[in-house]
């Protein structure tokens, strides 16, 4: 009988170790980026204080104020055909440029994007806030490998 127990009990480890497994696995592809390119935004104020931003949250800006988004793009698959200079950032679905004085950030700077390596890309977006309100800016790459890149930041000018 001790036997018989002793093997139920390790059929029974197998078993659970199995379940471990399978939950950790769907756990680790649930996290996994669907998108082919990762990017991570940075915005400093005038003063230079900096913070991180997610994509899909509200980030409350002052009018009147110039900023700074630092964006870091990372290709996450060999050998991709989209140059960043093709990623477009669209403020309230215009296509965001200098010369657009009407959109409630006012692009500074013509976008410049500077290459680290073949797949590490950054590009600084210097902006002021003009209009109280608030708005959306689209990262957009449309690519034919995973899904592209589409993510919204939205700013809040007071």
């Amino acid at each position: 009988m001790r036997d018989i127990l002793m093997i139920m009990k390790g059929k029974g480890d197998n078993w659970m170790n199995s379940w471990k497994g399978i939950l950790i696995a769907a756990f680790l592809l649930s996290t996994a980026s669907v998108f082919a390119c990762e990017f991570t935004f940075t915005l400093t104020n005038a003063n230079g204080s900096s913070r991180n931003l997610r994509p899909g949250t509200d980030i409350e800006l002052n009018l009147n104020e110039t900023y700074t988004l630092k964006i870091f793009l990372t290709e996450d698959h060999n050998n991709c055909k989209l140059s960043p200079q093709d990623t477009d950032f669209l403020l309230n679905e215009e296509k965001w440029k200098t010369t657009k004085d009407y959109l409630p950030l006012q692009l500074l700077d013509g976008i410049s994007w500077l290459s680290q390596d073949s797949r590490h890309h950054i590009v600084e977006l210097s902006f002021q806030t003009i209009v109280n309100g608030s708005c959306e800016l689209e990262v957009l790459r449309d690519c034919d490998k995973k899904e592209g890149y589409d993510e919204f930041i939205r700013f809040v000018v007071n």
